[in-house]
């Protein structure tokens, strides 16, 4: 099953630190973090499968109206993975 929706070749994982509110867009900032070690990261995950990966990033704190935002993203297509904490 390789077409759309069985398989996500994964192009790239960003991470940001998100500042402020995406509704008041004058104070909202999203600051990409650089990782500094990832190890187990897949170039493929296919339908129905459990990947578990590790990916370091150097030690942060959330403030009280931060948040962090994971972005996975398809290598040859428009598809993207948003996660926000």
């Amino acid at each position: 099953m390789d077409g759309i929706g069985g398989r996500f070749d994964l192009d790239r994982l960003e991470v940001f630190r998100i500042n402020g509110s995406a509704k008041r867009r004058a104070s909202y900032q999203e600051i990409p973090l650089e990782p500094i070690h990832g190890y187990g990261i897949p170039n493929k995950v296919k339908d129905g499968e459990v990947v578990r990966l590790v990916y370091v990033l150097s030690k942060i704190v959330l403030g009280d109206k931060e948040h962090l935002k994971l972005v996975l993203k398809e290598q040859h297509g428009s598809r993207r993975v948003e996660l926000r904490y």
